[in-house]
């Protein structure tokens, strides 16, 4: 962790060893803003910023849903 300046690279995930289907979109929870982003891919951009977002802490999550499978849905 950078205190004083924003740092940014790429993670990239184990999505066999996860039980992800690469081919698959799978949802990022991040836990400690409870922003979640629908990545693509094993590898994704991650922006730290000391200011805003110092660190990030990622829930991940085979299955996406759609907007079909919430009971709401009309």
């Amino acid at each position: 962790l950078d205190p004083r300046h924003t740092q940014s690279g790429y993670v990239e995930l184990p999505l066999v060893e996860l039980g992800i289907e690469p081919e698959l979109p799978f949802q990022i929870h991040e836990l400690l803003s409870g922003a979640r982003y629908i990545w693509n891919g094993a590898r994704n951009f991650v922006e730290l910023n000391p200011a805003t977002v110092p660190a990030q802490i990622f829930r991940v999550r085979r299955r996406v849903r759609t907007e079909r499978e919430f009971e709401y849905f009309l």
